[in-house]
């Protein structure tokens, strides 16, 4: 009836209703059923050499400069005045770099990005990479040909991204490096503090505080757990013998003993804050030298999901949608972190198993399948956090291993992971999902960002009196209006350091209530919290 409202092509659903589409050339408008024309012109010049001329539907390229004219591929050009290679075999077809053969001809190519092709359709020629944003270097930018490096000024070391610099820090000479128990010098620059066994790092990444070990399983005590400072030990009631450190057995009069070792969390390390951030966690088995990289994204951008806008099909590589293999419906949203792993929140996979679960990479928009050509791939794998807590949400964090490895390009790019030490209190972040665009409403085709702020931690415990934990953080805006929501669970909190244009995911989407109301900002998983967790699961 009335082409179900649908402009160009109705469909009707399994579940029932109705889907409208467009024709190609063409692309869907936001009341979901009118359409609009696609300029195709917009992304790569059409593919075109020289000109490219849009029109209702559809493209044509055509040849601009004096004395060309179009190929018979219909995107190429070469000068009328000489005869035009017809082969790849004849020196090289013509091209100054790459050949290929195609029905009607040659194409040339370049070898990668650091390199254009010129109009004439046959020779390369360097782009320069720094000119651009820095190229996405903190501090000093040099171009070659075909290519482009960072460094860093004045004694700076370059952080394993290959373009953020940090400053030297102190020596473990000077008062210890300012490290209540342990210091050592880190190898990116500066020094770490640890803790003696018995002992945690506190936030400030310098001071200690007791382990409490019988808060967990009771210390694997039969009986009685007695903590101490640094220590603790097993203890049997009147009449049981300790047995084995930490079983009681009936008989004898309460001997105390200290349980094996083994029990004790092993000492552990964090940089310390100083005026430059500090190191990202490094690249493990399967992961990237370099993460987070989309140059032309900046956080101070002013984007205004919930209050958001459509981002564009190239803008967040880092983006996995997660999808119910017996529905093939995305619920949640993940982030790739290496080849074979994508992090997530653990509620989007509590109820699961790893065969109900589909991760997709590449996905932009829904409603084509022409877009950016997304893969999917089986989940063989979960880990959600041992001390996941259903009713508190607290360490809501989780890891997926895929059952294969992704393959990188320009929609697909793994991201760096939080900044050890860091708070990220009052930066502007970036939250991005296909969840609902208001609280109860319907979901979203195209992938949505939205900038926030962080908060500090005081203001998000009083927004959420007694609900806020230490691993948790908080973002949105105060006056409400601008927020992750319902199907944006799993998926990343994202922001720049400094003058660096790469991209850190510092939490996981995770809780809230309802969806941008004023003063009622979203919950996040703090991701710098759990990197030792995160590296272990990643070197499996």
């Amino acid at each position: 009836t009335n082409n179900g409202g649908c402009q160009h092509v109705c469909s009707e659903r399994r579940r029932g209703g109705v889907s409208c589409r467009c024709r190609k050339g063409y692309q869907r408008n936001r009341d979901r059923k009118t359409c609009r024309d696609h300029n195709e012109c917009s992304r790569v010049n059409g593919g075109c050499s020289q000109q490219c001329i849009n029109s209702e539907g559809s493209y044509t390229c055509a040849c601009s400069a004096p004395g060309y004219t179009l190929h018979s591929d219909g995107m190429s050009c070469f000068q009328s005045s000489q005869s035009i290679v017809q082969s790849c075999r004849v020196n090289n077809g013509g091209c100054s770099q790459f050949c290929r053969q195609t029905f009607s001809g040659v194409r040339c190519f370049c070898s990668n990005n650091g390199y254009a092709l010129q109009q004439d359709g046959r020779t390369c020629k360097d782009v320069d990479e720094c000119a651009a944003g820095n190229g996405g270097c903190s501090d000093v930018c040099t171009n070659a040909d075909g290519g482009y490096t960072c460094s860093c000024s004045g004694g700076a070391q370059l952080l394993p991204d290959g373009r953020t610099c940090q400053s030297a820090g102190p020596t473990c000479g000077a008062g210890n490096g300012g490290c209540d128990q342990l210091c050592r010098p880190s190898v990116f620059g500066g020094t770490e503090c640890g803790c003696n066994p018995g002992f945690q790092l506190n936030n400030d990444g310098r001071t200690c505080r007791d382990f409490n070990e019988c808060q967990f399983g009771n210390g694997g005590c039969h009986h009685q757990c007695v903590n101490s400072p640094g220590s603790y030990k097993c203890q049997c009631q009147p009449g049981f013998t300790l047995v084995g450190g930490n079983r009681c057995q009936f008989g004898g009069g309460g001997v105390t003993s200290r349980p094996p070792a083994t029990i004790r969390p092993p000492a552990t390390i964090r940089p310390p804050v100083t005026s430059r951030p500090p190191f990202p966690i490094p690249p493990t088995s399967g992961q990237q030298t370099t993460c987070g990289q989309h140059p032309q994204k900046n956080i101070n951008d002013d984007v205004r999901i919930v209050g958001g806008r459509p981002t564009e099909p190239d803008a967040w590589p880092f983006m996995v949608a997660l999808l119910q293999t017996s529905t093939n419906n995305q619920y949640c949203g993940a982030s790739l972190v290496t080849s074979t792993h994508v992090l997530t929140a653990a509620h989007c996979v509590a109820p699961f198993q790893a065969s109900d679960i589909k991760a997709r990479v590449g996905e932009y928009d829904f409603s084509t399948q022409h877009e950016n050509s997304p893969s999917d791939f089986n989940v063989i794998r979960i880990n959600s956090h041992e001390q996941y807590n259903t009713k508190t949400q607290e360490n809501d964090i989780a890891i997926l291993k895929l059952d294969r490895h992704v393959q990188f390009g320009e929609f697909v790019k793994p991201v760096c992971l939080s900044l050890q030490g860091q708070d990220y209190a009052n930066m502007n972040a970036m939250v991005i999902g296909w969840g609902t665009t208001s609280y109860g409403g319907a979901i979203s085709n195209v992938l949505m960002e939205v900038q926030v702020p962080v908060w500090t931690q005081q203001q998000c415990h009083t927004a959420y009196t007694g609900k806020i934990f230490p691993k948790m953080m908080c973002a949105g805006i105060r006056t409400g209006g601008k927020d992750s929501c319902q199907g944006d669970s799993g998926g990343p909190l994202l922001t720049q350091i400094g003058n660096s244009r790469t991209w850190f995911q510092i939490g996981v989407v995770s809780w809230g209530i309802e969806c941008a109301k004023p003063d009622k900002p979203g919950v996040y998983t703090r991701v710098n919290e759990y990197l030792p967790w995160i590296q272990n699961l990643l070197a499996q």
